[in-house]
């Protein structure tokens, strides 16, 4: 998403928006969500819904492997906090294929297992069919629920009723807002429990901070201070009296002593 593509979907009424945290589209383009685009929706108070997908689309075969679930869950732990995302946040993992309810007793429910094991500071939820829905939800293993309607010939959807714990339902896709190619997505009175939370704690740069504090308290001497300004900001101050060392960077400050 870029600013020419939100101020399009902002004309035409649009305010909620479900990304992918990793992957690509064809194994080419890139399809996950950075933090530049993470600042630009903030900026312009869009909502977001955090989706997984990087397979599985019409393939059952995908979830036919049994080191799936394992593999898949180490990558959504990495893609989230890549992103910095809070802990608690929901991620919507994609079942995107057909299949029999045995077989989706048979691969999806151990698939699911896995994951819950191996993500445990983020929800899991699941983007499939009603019927799919309603069998992870009886055995807890997902706790938002995000149907894939549009996908009306599915089995699991076929004389299948929306559950009443939808959160979200894709009901219409490959459609162009303006040049911006969507599905579109119903939502239910309790999507926001599914929304992204980027509570990000304010970033502060310590070292001026510090070596104000430093400087009140006197018999202060600077000798050098060094910076880098890719995720950590490093500080060397020397009091001159008594010898210490201070590292100081943006999460903690050492003492040391020479």
């Amino acid at each position: 998403m870029n600013q020419k593509y939100l101020d399009e979907l902002k004309s035409e009424g649009y305010s909620i928006i479900g990304r992918y945290i990793s992957g690509t589209v064809g194994g080419k383009y890139n399809k996950a969500l950075s933090h530049e685009e993470i600042d630009l929706l903030i900026k312009n108070k869009f909502e977001v819904f955090l989706i997984f997908q990087e397979g599985a689309s019409n393939k059952l075969q995908y979830f036919q492997d049994e080191s799936a679930g394992e593999r898949d869950g180490n990558k959504i732990n990495k893609a989230m906090e890549y992103l910095n995302i809070p802990k608690n946040n929901i991620v919507f993992v994609a079942v995107d294929c057909d299949m029999l309810e045995h077989e989706f007793r048979k691969y999806i429910i151990p698939y699911f297992e896995k994951i819950n094991k191996i993500v445990t500071k983020y929800r899991i939820g699941v983007y499939c069919s009603r019927k799919g829905a309603q069998i992870l939800k009886e055995l807890n293993l997902a706790t938002g629920f995000f149907i894939s309607g549009a996908s009306y010939g599915f089995n699991g959807n076929i004389a299948a009723s929306l559950p009443d714990y939808w959160n979200f339902e894709q009901f219409c896709v490959d459609i162009y807002v303006k040049t911006v190619e969507i599905d579109k997505v119903a939502i239910s009175f309790n999507y926001k429990d599914c929304i992204a939370d980027f509570n990000f704690k304010e970033k502060k740069d310590y070292t001026l901070i510090i070596i104000e504090k430093l400087k009140k308290k006197g018999k202060f001497y600077k000798r050098k201070i060094f910076r880098k300004s890719i995720r950590r900001i490093f500080c060397f101050v020397d009091f001159f009296r008594n010898k210490k060392i201070y590292f100081i960077s943006r999460n903690r400050i050492k003492k040391y002593y020479y």
